[in-house]
């Protein structure tokens, strides 16, 4: 089936938005369904059956009674039925008999070779759905897949709320599975007190161990580097290490841990199973892959050259300035310098202050300095006690 087509199956009206090109393509009979509207002797008749066959091969379902049609969809249907179209555009203008609907209904199923869903093929729609629990989360996703599997293999579409039961019990299903998976890995002793010590006291007066766990890293110095390794030893506490299924990747990973992130710790134990276990095993998973990045990144930014900051007291960019231990660090370094690197650092950095002019300065080719002692000559002499 063309992607397009599947915004209309399982649809109970016809919709107004649909282009000429749509309805030429959905209410034109082949020749093929002619045979079958040719039979009919009455040109109401003809249209009925038109409207029953195009409204099928759109949405999968036959057309109610007294659905309201556009007049679009209806002048396109008279056409091909070779008679004008009726002013009031419902099917009870055009069928006077019920019977003549039921007819039309079961003639259009027989003329694009949809028929009822049998038992067999039912099982087959509940097993292809569990395959594809695993994969999609949303029900609305697993209830539209559903309907394409139906109008694939030529079965006439249910109902909103039995494709909804249908999805809902594949989704349980897939739950069940992988809380099974999760309690064999870290073991059922320690998913049964994961509620109760996740909305327990944190380390943090006053805190959650949850809202502990989910808080971001508040730095990048060596105190912001121990508290993430805590956050990361309490996570391998609770067993995040050991989640490790196969099956489970890291997108649907992140879809079961997306409610927790947003939850809140006291109301943990009001999730039910297997859903609670699903998404906190995920939450933990998944928070502590984040926090090792994050730790891993804290350690391998680079430290920052002892410099004086910006003129909006920001260090140029934009990067965090050294802690106070750093800073008196280098100081010391500076004052172990012996005196000579101290003063031809002082001196390259004169010379760098200070620009040449265009008569006064120019570099001596003689001279074994990488300027050629222009700069010492712009600068004027040097200050009384100061080598030259």
């Amino acid at each position: 089936m063309e992607s397009w087509r599947r915004q209309y199956l399982g649809l109970e009206t016809v919709p107004a938005s649909l282009t000429p090109a749509e309805i030429e393509f959905f209410f034109a009979p082949s020749e093929h369904e002619r045979s079958f509207i040719g039979n009919r002797r009455q040109p109401l008749t003809r249209l009925g059956l038109i409207l029953q066959i195009g409204f099928l091969r759109m949405t999968g379902r036959p057309l109610a009674q007294i659905e309201r049609l556009p007049a679009a969809v209806l002048a396109c249907a008279a056409a091909h039925a070779g008679t004008p179209a009726p002013r009031i555009a419902t099917l009870r203008s055009i069928n006077r008999r019920r019977m003549t609907l039921f007819q039309h209904q079961r003639i259009a199923l027989e003329a694009l070779g949809f028929q009822k869903l049998p038992e067999h093929a039912a099982r087959k729609l509940t097993a292809h759905l569990r395959r594809q629990a695993t994969l999609q989360l949303e029900r609305a996703d697993l209830v539209q897949d559903a309907r394409v599997w139906l109008y694939d293999r030529g079965y006439v579409l249910l109902g909103a709320r039995p494709l909804e039961e249908m999805a809902a019990a594949a989704q349980l299903h897939a739950l069940e599975a992988l809380a099974a998976g999760i309690r064999a890995v870290v073991g059922s002793e320690v998913t049964g007190v994961w509620a109760s010590q996740l909305s327990g006291a944190g380390p943090r007066q006053g805190e959650a161990q949850l809202d502990w766990l989910r808080a971001p890293p508040a730095g990048y110095g060596r105190r912001d580097i121990g508290d993430v390794q805590d956050r990361i030893a309490a996570l391998r506490h609770l067993g995040a290490d050991r989640i490790v299924i196969p099956d489970l990747t890291i997108d649907r990973t992140r879809q079961h841990a997306r409610r927790i992130a947003r939850r809140k710790a006291t109301t943990l134990s009001r999730l039910r199973e297997p859903r609670r276990t699903v998404e906190i095993g995920c939450w933990l998973r998944l928070q502590l892959l984040e926090l090792t990045d994050t730790v891993l990144e804290q350690a391998d930014r680079p430290a920052l050259e002892p410099g004086p900051p910006d003129g909006r007291g920001a260090r140029p960019g934009g990067a965090r300035p050294l802690s106070r231990r750093r800073r008196r660090h280098h100081r010391r370094a500076r004052r172990c310098e012996p005196v000579g690197e101290r003063l031809a650092h002082c001196d390259r950095a004169r010379r760098r202050a200070v620009p040449i002019d265009a008569g006064v300065g120019q570099p001596d080719p003689g001279d074994p300095r990488p300027d050629g002692g222009c700069a010492d000559t712009a600068a004027g002499p040097a200050p009384p006690g100061r080598p030259a």
